[in-house]
């Protein structure tokens, strides 16, 4: 692909998400191979990802020298379930290296974000609350689960301090989020998407402010997708697709990320 397309590309990402990847086919069970608590197997697919990453990284640069190449990796937040216990605060800080870490060595782990790229995609979307949980021990002794609906909005937005933070370095970031629809129904949620976009470019911005090196913005997604092992059951997108009739229909979120764009600014009405 490289040598088709030359120096057509604007940048190259050689994986997305490996920590989901991992983490969902040998922890959660969701994707295949469908494992459910396999911690060796999860640090094992990490590991072969990083030397696919470094790999790739290596040979791109060879092929396609001016064009940039890196990774994207989700920062999924992991806190306590009751800040004030100490047990569920050690939980969500093991849970938290297990998301940002991949092995490097034996019985050595390092950021994903410091492995070889010339920028950095650092998607955000929302998190997990940990507690604490001696029967798990295939998933670093803590329960994940989702928290009630106000916190989880305050976990979909509060994701700025991961680009807020230094790229290291150097590198030039880019960021990825997005926000489903709760329903199935999508007419009644985009108001919401709407909300978050303004949130979360209000985020990218504060970052430019302190000099982080900020070279776009995707949003997850521009239309109704194919949602991972969901299918097409979650909507993402600034564009509504019609299932039985493929008609696409612009919806209001996507017309104020076309305002957005158009103007390079955020808009200043409340």
């Amino acid at each position: 692909m490289a040598e088709e397309l030359g120096d057509l590309p604007a940048f190259w990402c050689t994986i997305n998400e490996p920590n989901i990847y991992a983490y969902q086919g040998w922890m959660a069970g969701e994707f295949p191979p469908g494992r459910r608590g396999d911690l060796p197997g999860f640090y094992q697919v990490l590991a072969n990802l990083r030397r696919a990453h470094e790999a790739a990284y290596r040979e791109l640069v060879r092929l396609t020298p001016g064009v940039p190449v890196g990774l994207a990796q989700h920062k999924w937040l992991m806190l306590p379930a009751e800040p004030r216990r100490r047990l569920d605060r050690l939980a969500a800080a093991g849970a938290q290296v297990a998301m940002d870490r991949w092995p490097v060595g034996h019985g050595r782990l390092a950021r994903v974000v410091e492995a070889p790229s010339d920028y950095l995609g650092l998607n955000h979307y929302t998190g997990s609350l940990v507690a604490f949980d001696a029967l798990r021990p295939g998933e670093a002794f803590g329960r994940r689960f989702k928290p009630a609906r106000a916190a989880g909005e305050r976990l979909r937005v509060g994701g700025g301090a991961a680009l807020a933070a230094p790229v290291p370095g150097g590198a030039a970031a880019t960021r990825q989020a997005g926000l489903r629809d709760r329903e199935r129904h999508h007419t009644n949620d985009d108001a919401r998407r709407a909300a978050f976009l303004q949130a979360v470019l209000g985020q990218v911005w504060e970052a430019i402010r302190a000099g982080v090196d900020v070279r776009g913005y995707f949003h997850w997604t521009s239309m109704d997708n194919f949602e991972w092992a969901r299918g097409y059951s979650m909507r993402f997108g600034l564009v509504s697709v019609d299932r039985e009739t493929q008609e696409r229909t612009v919806k209001p979120s996507g017309q104020l990320f076309a305002r957005i764009a158009e103007a390079n600014a955020l808009p200043t009405d409340p």
